[in-house]
């Protein structure tokens, strides 16, 4: 009897499947000139690539510097590549050049453009395409709910215009062909707590934490405020959950027990624009951080504010400010206006100048350490009205003063437009100018420090400590940049009235040196007007300093 044969099947071909797509944030472009270090994995970028890490969409990179301004990324140009970016009022140039330059390096690659600047655009999205023709995409409002679909229709050899025609707030176009939406895409309560875990071990992630010595992400999206410079979504904020912040704090510190995250990573900064706007919901944070036992001495935060945020019917909230002291927090304000008619300008009209001062002396006095952005000018602003502003600064730091908990003016903002200080920050940012929208009040640095005149004090001053005629003396031998971080030291605690007790004491309270000074320099500028002086130059006569 004849074995019968064995049948043998033939295996289906192998399916390729197309390669998946490539996600390139390209999201740290920065005003020239502005050596500090931007995060590559932020905002945006961190959580829409949680989104296509957790739903497996598309591969992701991120751009460390942009190309415009000397960045490189070498990518597989055999996959769809997507670049996506942030548009900001005061970066409306260097998007302009840096779409021209992926094109140049990728022709295929398609790119999506959002943010603020999106958002923000007072005309329809088809009129801004005139300005980024390269952009494939535009998306209007939270990115997080389009991504997904937008992704897949771009990396398509044609855009699929099926998939794209069912999203909001987006403008599609390629060939002659566009889809718009105009009504913007708004994330409520529900969906933007289901969104997926934020926080992930990307290599970028980590170099970021490392850089910046803190973790940054947000727990809301919007603002209720109507800031006459601000370009933040106008619209009813939402905010994540307090569970959902407790769940996120978990497995950050999960991640860091187990090596996953770096030790800097128990820092913690929430770039909100108001973490404290639902005052209730901050109450409830700190309450439940409190009595976690995983969680209540682990983490160190800092936090941003509006100064009526922390007001309760016109003074100082006790109750709030008491429950973020005991763990040496961090609370950056934007007070914006510190003269009554700037505050007017700004629509700061909840609050006075009084109010913000008392606010500071109550912060102050529970050794919470704060910051506050200052914005120095608007177009009416008068000669008299800007040196008012610069003397209640000066005084504000000098009486202020406190070696541990120092009030710090971390930023000096200039309205450009207009503005007393224009023709200044013209001569000094040539290539800086008004952004596309001319109706708009934009803010922009204006730096009160060369680059290196902010290395650490450490690096020019040697225990044991120095005394006063010690450093005087020794003033003939240094180099100029030297000379003028010893200068600092040598005037500001001479005007306070008191000689630093310890070496600790100058390097904690070196911020506000620097800022004391920038206000001295800006005061000088309007009084003596003529030729506008660089910082460096300005202290080539430092006694008259000395003597004011």
């Amino acid at each position: 009897m004849k074995t019968p044969a064995i049948q043998r099947t033939q295996r289906p071909p192998a399916r390729h499947l197309p390669p998946r797509p490539l996600v390139v944030f390209d999201m740290a472009l920065r005003q020239a000139g502005d050596s500090r270090y931007y995060p590559a994995v932020s905002g945006a970028a961190m959580t829409m690539s949680s989104v296509l890490h957790e739903r497996k969409i598309a591969d992701f990179a991120f751009m460390r510097l942009p190309f415009c301004q000397g960045g490189e990324i070498e990518l597989d140009r055999k996959r769809p590549l997507i670049f996506a970016l942030t548009v900001y009022d005061d970066l409306w140039l260097e998007t302009k050049k840096e779409l021209a330059l992926i094109k140049e390096k990728y022709p295929t690659a398609r790119i999506i453009l959002g943010g603020p600047g999106v958002t923000s655009w007072s005309g329809s999205l088809r009129e801004l395409h005139e300005h980024f023709p390269q952009a494939d995409a535009l998306v209007r409002g939270d990115g997080q709910p389009v991504i997904e679909s937008l992704v897949m229709a771009l990396a398509k050899r044609q855009i699929d215009f099926t998939k794209a025609s069912k999203l909001h707030g987006v403008y599609v176009s390629e060939q002659g062909l566009a889809w718009r939406s105009e009504h913007p895409n708004r994330q409520d309560t529900i969906h933007f707590n289901g969104n997926p875990p934020l926080v992930h071990p990307f290599p970028d992630l980590i170099m970021d934490i490392r850089e910046r010595r803190s973790l940054s992400f947000n727990t809301s999206i919007g603002c209720k405020h109507r800031c006459v410079f601000c370009s933040t979504i106008k619209r009813p904020p939402v905010y994540w959950r307090v569970g959902r912040i407790i769940q996120e704090l978990l497995r950050i510190r999960e991640m860091v027990e187990e090596g996953s995250l770096p030790l800097e990573a128990r820092v913690i900064t929430f770039v909100d624009d108001d973490f404290f706007l639902d005052r209730d919901r901050a109450r409830h944070f700190f309450q439940t951080l409190k009595g976690h036992p995983l969680l209540s001495d682990y983490f160190r935060f800092l936090f941003q504010s509006s100064v009526s945020s922390l007001l309760q019917q016109g003074q100082p909230d006790i109750e709030l400010l008491d429950l973020v002291a005991p763990n040496n927090h961090f609370i950056c304000l934007g007070t914006d206006g510190f003269h009554p008619k700037a505050l007017s300008f700004f629509r700061k009209g909840n609050y006075t100048l009084d109010q913000a001062l008392d606010l500071i002396k109550a912060i102050k006095a529970r050794e919470i350490k704060q910051v506050h952005y200052v914005i120095l000018t608007y177009p009416q602003i008068t000669r008299q009205e800007l040196l008012e502003t610069l003397n209640i600064l000066e005084e504000t730091i000098v009486q202020d003063y406190n070696p541990a908990f120092h009030y710090d003016i971390a930023y000096f903002l200039s309205v450009i437009e207009n503005s007393p200080l224009w023709q200044l920050f013209q001569t000094q940012h040539p290539d800086n100018k008004v952004n596309h929208d001319g109706n708009k009040v934009l803010a922009f640095n204006y730096p009160l420090d060369d680059t290196d005149l902010v290395r650490d004090l450490d690096t020019i001053l040697k225990l044991p400590f120095p005394s006063k005629q010690d450093l005087e003396h020794a003033l003939p031998s240094l180099d100029a940049i030297k000379k003028v971080q010893i200068l600092q030291c040598i005037i500001y605690f001479t005007e306070i009235g008191r000689w630093p007790t310890s070496f600790d004491e100058i390097i904690n309270c070196g911020d506000t040196i620097i800022q004391w000074m920038g206000i001295r320099f800006l005061r000088d500028q309007i009084e003596r007007p003529g030729q506008p002086q660089s910082w460096l130059e300005w202290f080539q006569t430092p006694t008259r300093h000395i003597e004011k």
